[in-house]
């Protein structure tokens, strides 16, 4: 009875229509069903663009896994050869070359031996006195005295390096603090000469 009563309704509501009405309803179900297909593209693209996101997201993850190996494989052969290191990891696009991105590579001297930084920068070529200038300039001497800026500065330097190239780091303290005058071989005399010789010769 229900069903009867149905296809009688239907029949009813269709014989309603002006053929006019019914173009029209055929328009709206044909509008009906490109809008589903379009929202349906629609998802579809949106999955296809979150997977090339993860697919990204993941490539750069390996490449920074990638490069930081790179990293540590470099430090360990700048701790063996420094110039050997340096060369490594520039080619591999880790440091630019300059004499600035080496100079700040040995100033933040994470896993670096302290040997092999004051090697690299005790060399005479035009670079490794380049990059000591950077270097040097890297600290910050404003309101040391100049003991204890050549203290700072003994940390990332071994002690012939340190002498060779003092003047550097006297220009840079003396700019640091212009209004200060000490005297600087006192100074690196009482950072450097152990202090078993100074009381033997006093």
């Amino acid at each position: 009875m229900g069903k009867g009563r149905v296809g009688k309704w239907k029949c009813c509501v269709s014989s309603d229509f002006t053929a006019d009405e019914r173009m029209e309803i055929e328009s709206i179900k044909m509008y009906k069903k490109d809008l589903l297909d379009d929202i349906q593209k629609l998802k579809s693209e949106i999955d296809d663009v979150m997977a090339q996101i993860l697919s990204f997201e993941s490539a750069e993850e390996n490449k920074d896994l990638e490069r930081n190996k790179q990293f540590s494989n470099g430090k360990k052969k700048f701790n063996m050869d420094p110039k050997k290191g340096i060369s490594y990891l520039v080619e591999n696009k880790l440091l630019d070359g300059s004499a600035q991105s080496i100079a700040e590579f040995l100033y933040k001297g994470e896993g670096l031996n302290k040997t092999a930084i004051g090697e690299f920068l005790g060399e005479r070529e035009e670079l490794h006195l380049q990059t000591l200038k950077m270097f040097v300039e890297l600290h910050k001497f404003s309101d040391l005295n100049l003991v204890q800026a050549l203290r700072d500065k003994k940390k990332h330097s071994d002690r012939t390096t340190v002498n060779k190239r003092s003047h550097l780091l006297y220009q840079t303290f003396l700019t640091d603090n212009s209004d200060t005058r000490e005297c600087f071989s006192a100074s690196v005399h009482s950072c450097f000469i152990p202090r078993e010789l100074v009381l033997k010769h006093e």
